[in-house]
């Protein structure tokens, strides 16, 4: 179960990916998002890596909360800017979550 909190206003993005039936977050620890944060262009792809802290079983898809209305989530786990601005992203496994703020410069001209 995930609970997501979210406020008028806002424009989000959910990518949302059920565990396995099997998961067991027994010997799962947390979990690392590299990069740390994001500041790009518009119309760049930046890939996302997630990997799980312990001993969990390593083919789990995460799922992604996006706010900010500045991009979405590829289905291969790449951040796609498509709008100037900030926001933030949540990446979520299981019980275990990390935030990273996102920034998207418009075009160089």
């Amino acid at each position: 179960d995930y609970t997501i909190t979210v406020t008028t206003g806002g424009v989000y993005y959910l990518y949302c990916a059920p565990l396995p039936t099997n998961f067991n977050t027994q010997g799962l620890t947390g979990i690392q998002v590299t990069p740390d944060f994001i500041v790009t262009q518009v119309g760049q792809a930046v890939p996302l890596t997630v990997q799980l802290q312990g001993g969990a079983p390593p083919a789990v898809v995460p799922s992604y909360l996006l706010s900010g209305d500045i991009g979405v989530i590829s289905t291969n786990g790449q951040f796609v800017a498509s709008t100037a601005g900030s926001g933030t992203l949540q990446v979520v496994v299981g019980p275990y979550s990390q935030a990273m703020t996102i920034t998207v410069n418009p075009l160089a001209r």
